[in-house]
């Protein structure tokens, strides 16, 4: 990857990791392996785990079930 291009998305998957989203998240929004995320944000605390409420368990079973 060209300096330019780390030194351009470096700085914003750190700013994604601090509002919370995952690995695989960042990598898939900045086109990026999920090795390069874990390798650029490795100093970074994990944000805490999201919960499984009611409402976010039922809607992924309606999208697997739904057409």
């Amino acid at each position: 990857m060209p300096d330019e291009v780390r030194d351009e998305l470096k700085p914003k998957a750190i700013e994604l990791r601090r509002q919370g989203w995952t690995y695989r998240e960042i990598a898939g929004s900045l086109d990026i392996s999920i090795s390069t995320c874990s390798l650029w944000l490795r100093d970074i605390p994990a944000p805490p785990r999201k919960g499984y409420s009611q409402e976010r368990v039922a809607n992924a079973w309606r999208g697997r079930w739904e057409p």
